[in-house]
């Protein structure tokens, strides 16, 4: 069971079953979007099967993508100063064009930016960012916190390879 909602967007019985919708369910009286915020807040269709994480400061850390093999979905978890969360983002494994690894530093030794840019297919060419390392912050590159964010943000690189050998 399936159907179509109130803004005409199609939803197939298997997403119409994992909502968990009653079978009375009107799709009419509910918009695409509104479909999707239920299933993230609810968890329905988004299940991670690997984190990838940066670490703050005093031994903290901060999930910043998450990535379900199963549905072939990815989950971008922007954060700023301290940690701040705001909106995640999802996108289908599909949805990947481009991507590369962005380092800065004010001088050799240390990094006051780290981050992956991955371009993503719309119809503007838009690109997201995973932010590992952010100003004002300044890491020095021979410490064991810049070592444990290096080797984070390899290990993303190494996710969205295998992500687009198999697209």
């Amino acid at each position: 069971m399936g159907g179509v909602t109130g803004d005409g967007q199609i939803l197939c019985g298997l997403c119409f079953t994992s909502a968990e919708f009653d079978k009375k369910t009107n799709l009419k009286n509910f918009t695409s979007e509104e479909i999707v915020k239920h299933y993230l807040d609810n968890n329905l269709f988004f299940k991670p099967t690997k984190e990838i994480v940066t670490y703050l400061e005093w031994g903290l850390t901060q999930t910043v993508v998450q990535f379900d093999d199963v549905r072939k979905l990815w989950r971008l978890i922007p954060y700023g100063k301290q940690g701040y969360r705001k909106e995640a983002w999802l996108f289908q494994y599909s949805d990947i064009v481009d991507y590369e690894l962005i380092k800065y530093g004010k001088y050799a030794s240390a990094c006051d930016s780290l981050k992956i840019k991955i371009v993503i297919d719309d119809t503007d060419g838009s690109a997201v960012y995973i932010t590992f390392i952010e100003p004002p912050q300044d890491i020095h590159k021979d410490s064991n916190k810049y070592k444990k964010i290096m080797a984070s943000a390899e290990e993303c690189i190494e996710a969205l390879q295998r992500i687009k050998g198999a697209t």
